[in-house]
């Protein structure tokens, strides 16, 4: 409570200062957390645009994992967050901006002639992100369920704890991967499935605390984001493929998928 009380007054302060030197600049400093592969992808460009608006604001930037942007948020050391929307936390209010499709990465060095098939894909090594949910790997759970209608199971080569790891390793080692379509980028020798039609997509936006104090950078920031952001994803979409294999066992419950924060894409049905 003293560190939101502070922040109050000496954004105040510098709004006031603001107003007696003339004008109507938005002023002050906003506080954004991110995951680091979203800061990396999305926050420079909404940063140039917020810096030609408003020349006078200032903009601090924390990148970590989800539970920590979350508990900086809680603990009033952050003033929004971007990243996944969790939809369960009552203490919280979230704007969706979009969303982020399940992407199954396949390097193309390890096609068959005849193409990609189920068998093919289960003698791949994978890299997954390790305890995600639960003591389960989101990741793990999506490659089990493509496969083990035949029988097969992911061949773990690398785990890590994050999207961005996982996606280096896999570039690195020639693995396979499945990862939301922030994660990665398009690379030379590498094919990207799009699961979205048959596996829950995530939310995307910003998250404030319900209730607590923001200053009018705060305002001003994420009114840049929300009406930046639609060109920016579409800009930085992938080349994704449809994912034709036959269709089996491929719904993950909400528990598995983490809850609320994931919603069931409206893509078309897959061909069997």
């Amino acid at each position: 409570r003293f560190l939101e009380d502070s922040r109050r007054l000496l954004a105040e302060l510098e709004e006031m200062t603001g107003a007696l030197r003339g004008g109507s600049e938005v002023r002050g400093t906003v506080s954004i957390a991110a995951p680091v592969y979203l800061t990396q992808k999305y926050l420079p460009d909404v940063l140039r645009i917020h810096a030609e608006r408003h020349p006078h604001a200032d903009v601090l930037v924390y990148a970590g994992n989800m539970n920590e942007c979350y508990a900086r948020l809680r603990g009033r050391s952050t003033d929004v967050v971007f990243g996944v929307c969790m939809g369960f936390e009552p203490d919280m209010e979230e704007t969706v901006l979009g969303a982020e499709p399940l992407v199954l990465a396949l390097p193309s060095a390890r096609r068959p002639a005849g193409g990609w098939t189920k068998e093919a894909v289960g003698a791949l090594p994978f890299v997954i992100v390790e305890n995600v949910h639960a003591g389960e790997s989101m990741a793990h759970s999506v490659a089990q369920r493509l496969l083990e209608p035949l029988g097969l199971s992911p061949r773990v080569q690398v785990r890590a704890n994050n999207g961005v790891s996982v996606w280096a390793a896999a570039k690195a080692l020639r693995c396979a991967a499945v990862l939301g379509e922030h994660h990665v980028t398009a690379e030379d020798g590498y094919e990207f499935f799009d699961l979205g039609a048959v596996l829950p997509v995530r939310k995307l936006g910003l998250t404030v605390l319900k209730g607590a104090w923001r200053p009018a950078a705060c305002a001003a920031f994420m009114e840049t984001f929300r009406e930046v952001f639609p060109s920016l994803a579409k800009a930085s979409s992938l080349p994704l493929k449809p994912w034709d294999l036959q269709r089996s066992a491929l719904a993950l419950t909400s528990r598995e998928m983490g809850g609320q924060a994931f919603q069931n894409s409206t893509a078309s049905p897959l061909r069997t």
